[in-house]
């Protein structure tokens, strides 16, 4: 059983009109077998060496990475859907249909991770390779829906790619929302032809290893602030912002970050003015 956050001084800093949070998990590793004939795994050990090096990480967390790898220990899933929903926390997991960039878990194996999550009634959409080919798109669609036994709502494309078609080409194949866009400004959803597009705001990845996500930099003070201040600038921008915690992240070789998430998560559920939507959930918003 997980242990409730500890209690931390840093709060809100002035009361806030509404603010709607999107919480969501990209899927990047099922197993860490996954990746044998990668380099994967060589470059996440010697990460954690070179952050132990550095005091960037205490020794019990790199013990905790390393053992990790032999305990196979790289999925998280049944702990993260089962807090989200005893949280009552609507959030998105991506999972891919395809593989390249370092994805590469069948496709297939991830049908009954996708049937548990629905079932636990938190949704599931497409962590997309193919970003300017509509070709490949299609596949990815037609694959999450034989999975599924039915088609996705929307996407989030590995590592964040993006380019001047693609939107025109979602829309065209059939999606009705993105959430692709890095934001750091905080700006609000849009609409790109028939697209709904959702920027990306907080990721944790961003919020502890910093933008070229070399080593760890950040601690969990940082990135509760970090939060705070994108909260406060999306009151006065419009009320909206989007969160990335990847689901291999809750869990205890990452403490400070499934740490930070589940003090998110409390914060929002306090009250504070905020409240916790599925993206889905927001084509229906009369804003957007």
């Amino acid at each position: 059983m997980l242990a409730r956050p500890r209690a931390h001084r840093v709060q809100p800093t002035r009361g806030m009109r509404v603010v709607t949070v999107c919480l969501s998990h990209d899927i990047d590793h099922l197993s860490v077998r996954e990746h044998v004939h990668d380099g994967i795994v060589l470059k996440f050990l010697l990460r954690t060496v070179l952050e132990l090096c550095l005091h960037r990480i205490p020794r019990t967390e790199v013990c905790n990475r390393f053992l990790s790898v032999p305990h196979d220990d790289w999925n998280n899933l049944p702990a993260l859907v089962k807090y989200d929903a005893e949280q009552g926390v609507k959030s998105t997991f991506f999972f891919r249909t395809a593989n390249g960039l370092g994805l590469a878990y069948n496709y297939k194996a991830a049908g009954r991770w996708m049937a548990m999550i629905r079932g636990a009634g938190l949704d599931v959409d497409v962590h997309g390779i193919a970003y300017d080919d509509a070709k490949d798109m299609v596949i990815e669609r037609e694959r999450f829906a034989a999975l599924m036994g039915e088609e996705p709502v929307g996407i989030r494309m590995h590592y964040l790619r993006f380019g001047p078609r693609t939107p025109q080409l979602l829309a065209s194949s059939g999606y009705r929302y993105d959430c692709s866009i890095r934001s750091s400004s905080v700006f609000q959803p849009y609409r790109i032809g028939g697209l709904v597009g959702f920027p990306l705001h907080l990721m944790g990845s961003d919020l502890f290893y910093g933008p070229r996500h070399h080593v760890q930099s950040g601690t969990l003070r940082s990135a509760q602030e970090r939060t705070l201040r994108a909260f406060d600038l999306a009151d006065s921008q419009g009320g909206f912002v989007s969160c990335l915690l990847h689901q291999r992240h809750f869990s205890e070789p990452w403490s400070k970050w499934r740490e930070w998430y589940m003090w998110l998560v409390e914060l929002v559920r306090q009250g504070h003015g905020m409240q916790i939507k599925s993206y889905a959930e927001m084509l229906d918003e009369p804003a957007v």
